[in-house]
């Protein structure tokens, strides 16, 4: 470890880095963690749709007729 005058500037660097380093974590766990609220989201959004719009029914190709 460096003494002196450089001690000052080499802790202040390496507390920079510190911060650096927990961000890019941080903001590393948020974007993975985005995956996964938009999947819980569009599944409710899904579920929300079904149950008020399509009255409980999900849409068949095969069943459903054009009157």
């Amino acid at each position: 470890m460096p003494r002196g005058k450089f001690r000052y500037k080499f802790k202040k660097a390496f507390s920079l880095l510190e911060y650096a380093l927990l961000i890019a974590i941080v903001v590393a766990a948020l974007m993975a963690m985005a995956f996964y609220f938009k999947r819980v989201l569009s599944g409710k959004w899904r579920s929300f749709i079904d149950e008020r719009i399509g009255y409980g029914r999900q849409y068949d190709p095969t069943v459903t007729v054009e009157s």
